[in-house]
C-alpha cells in the first residue's frame, strides 16, 4: 500500500478515499488516492503542507513521498510506505500475472505499486510487471 494516513497513532490506510476530522460544514480534509499513486488533498480551511500553506486548499502529495498537514488544530501525517504487502482481496481485481480474477476476501500479495498476484503467481516470479520491483515475499497475516 503506497500511503497510509497517520492519526493520532491511528494508521488507516489510503487505498480509495479517507475524510479526516468534522466542521459544521463536513469534514476538515479529504484525501484521494488517484490512479497513479499520487494522494490528492483537499481542505474545507486553511491548512499547512509541511510548514507551508496549502493554496486554495488543495494540493498533491506525489507518488513515493511523505507529508505533514495541519488543518483546523488536526495533525494528519500522510506516510510512504514503500512495502510490499500480503492483503485480502476485495473483488473486482485481477492476477498481474495469470489475470484470473480474485474472490473477496482472499489473500493476495501487494507490489508496493499497488499490483496484486496471487500467493502461486508471486512465488513464480522475478519481478513486478508494472514497476519492475524485485519479489518480496511479505510476512504472514492473519484475517482481520
Amino acid at each position: 500500500m503506497p500511503h497510509e494516513v497517520l492519526i493520532a497513532d491511528r494508521r488507516l490506510p489510503l487505498r480509495d478515499e479517507l475524510t479526516v476530522g468534522a466542521s459544521a460544514d463536513g469534514p476538515l480534509l479529504w484525501l484521494r488516492r488517484l490512479a497513479n499513486g499520487d494522494a490528492a488533498v483537499v481542505a474545507a480551511t486553511d491548512a499547512t503542507r509541511d510548514g507551508l500553506p496549502l493554496l486554495g486548499g488543495i494540493g498533491v502529495i506525489d507518488w513515493g513521498t511523505s507529508a505533514l498537514l495541519r488543518v483546523a488544530g488536526v495533525r494528519v501525517e500522510l506516510i510512504w510506505r514503500a512495502a510490499t504487502e500480503r492483503r485480502l482481496a476485495e473483488g473486482a481485481e485481477e492476477c498481474a500475472i495469470c489475470f484470473g480474477a480474485f474472490e473477496p476476501g482472499v489473500p493476495a500479495i501487494a507490489c508496493r505499486c499497488e499490483t496484486l498476484f496471487h500467493e502461486e503467481c508471486n512465488a513464480a516470479r522475478f519481478d513486478c510487471p508494472d514497476c519492475g520491483a524485485p519479489k518480496v515475499t511479505p510476512p504472514e497475516v492473519s484475517p482481520a
